[in-house]
């Protein structure tokens, strides 16, 4: 009872708000607004043996926020006017049940709880405080049915700390809000490995935190993902090195359990239990190099001397003389984003003719086929790449791509060329006729999507 009492007179001073204390004397402390923080010998009465009168009042000790308990008759009363001879106190309410503006305060049950709830609906409490079961140390919130605490797949969670909202504008939310120069804001989870006072160190592979978010599936909570802090499966635990794991976790389709998608581990390596998608558009591309070509043994280009800017090193490239071919072939990455479009362009060099031939046409073509694993290669198609030398000698020129449709394109399909330069009419205008005066071609490159580092079979994503 002397307990229940206490709680009374305390939260008097924290809650003014509520009307639990107008008058104000020396004795009482106001904040910068005028309200009440707290009363200084508010008399309260604990021991009464019967109800109080309209003279206990100011003279008596008695003001507005006072507690008058009657033992005898189970009953509690607060003074809400404190008038000589008119004082007013509110009551009786059961010792289990009293009653102020609407507000049930200090309501305790059997297990020592405390509750401040609405009257308007005696089962939904907004504040519930202690409790000889420990199921919960403080709840905060309207919860419904749910009080014996939140079943989650199976488990019930009757934490120490609950926070519930039922109504639409307002969500149960948690904010953790800080002003300081050094510390942020900070949740954390702090764990011994043993269930009394003393402190036994934790060992690997031990949880240390979990954050998890569930949903109700239709009959009952079911968790959807997750994070889990905890020891790293191997390496020494000691005051000098606690080597830590973080385990992100979801729930499949199909399932209600959720399992790690992705760990990090103490050696800031990353796993993943199934292949990284990505998401954007990401390229990559295949290189068909010229050390990769298949000479026909006629119509060959011609290994020659380049010597870009007149000095220094002299390299041997590939020049191309008109109906000069070579063949190639190349299989598709693992990482392809499957049934995505390939962009087909050439790198080359005017070299020491970019001036002489500035505004000419170079005719590059590639005759291309296509097959899938297990697929058929059909007709070849041609893609057109003439280009317009710029002007400068020795410069890096690329043409502009060509779009190969991707649909039905699966990983590993295998694509065969003829690469070679050609004049249709009108698309290679190049004067210089001998190999030396020829262009020369640096690389072929294939464009194309990805969206994952490999597949998750040999011949299938």
């Amino acid at each position: 009872m002397k307990r229940l009492a206490f709680i009374f007179i305390v939260l008097s001073m924290i809650f003014p708000q509520l009307g639990l204390c107008h008058d104000v004397s020396s004795e009482s402390y106001l904040d910068d607004n005028g309200n009440v923080r707290y009363i200084r010998g508010l008399k309260v009465n604990l021991q009464a043996t019967t109800a109080p009168t309209a003279t206990d009042d100011l003279s008596e000790g008695y003001r507005v926020g006072s507690i008058w308990v009657d033992v005898t008759n189970d009953k509690q009363y607060i003074c809400v006017d404190h008038t000589e001879d008119a004082a007013v106190w509110e009551g009786p309410s059961a010792v289990t049940n009293p009653v102020l503006s609407g507000i049930v305060y200090g309501s305790e049950d059997a297990d020592g709880e405390l509750s401040l709830s609405s009257t308007t609906n005696a089962t939904k409490g907004h504040v519930h405080i202690g409790g000889s079961d420990d199921t919960t140390d403080l709840e905060i919130g309207d919860y419904g049915f749910e009080h014996g605490g939140v079943n989650v797949g199976g488990t019930t969670y009757g934490s120490k700390l609950r926070i519930h909202a039922y109504a639409t504008d307002a969500p149960a939310e948690v904010v953790i809000h800080r002003h300081s120069t050094t510390w942020p804001s900070l949740l954390l989870g702090v764990r011994a490995n043993n269930n009394t006072t003393g402190h036994t160190a934790v060992t690997n592979n031990m949880d240390l935190l979990r954050i998890y978010g569930a949903g109700w599936t239709g009959s009952e909570y079911n968790l959807s993902s997750g994070i889990i802090f905890d020891m790293e499966t191997t390496g020494t635990i000691s005051d000098s090195s606690s080597p830590g794991r973080m385990l992100f976790q979801v729930t499949a389709n199909g399932a209600t359990v959720p399992t790690t998608a992705v760990t990090i581990n103490s050696d800031k390596s990353v796993d993943f239990a199934d292949r990284l998608t990505i998401q954007d558009t990401d390229w990559d591309d295949m290189r068909i190099l010229p050390g990769a070509f298949d000479f026909a043994g006629s119509a060959d280009p011609t290994l020659s001397d380049w010597q870009p800017g007149g000095s220094g090193a002299t390299f041997k490239v590939y020049k191309f003389q008109k109906d000069n071919e070579v063949f190639a072939s190349t299989q598709m990455s693992h990482a392809y984003k499957e049934g995505t479009d390939l962009e087909l362009h050439i790198h080359w060099t005017p070299a020491d003719r970019g001036n002489e031939e500035s505004g000419a046409a170079v005719g590059w073509k590639v005759d291309y086929t296509i097959a899938n694993v297990n697929g058929t290669f059909g007709s070849s198609s041609t893609a057109d790449f003439s280009d317009t030398v710029t002007g400068t000698d020795d410069k890096h020129e690329i043409t502009s791509a060509v779009v190969i449709d991707g649909t039905g394109l699966t990983i590993s399909h295998m694509i065969l060329m003829r690469i070679y330069r050609s004049d249709t009419g009108a698309d290679d205008t190049w004067a210089g006729s001998t190999a030396a005066q020829s262009p020369a071609i640096l690389e072929v490159d294939v464009h194309y999507e990805i969206n994952t580092f490999g597949s998750s079979a040999q011949f299938t994503k």
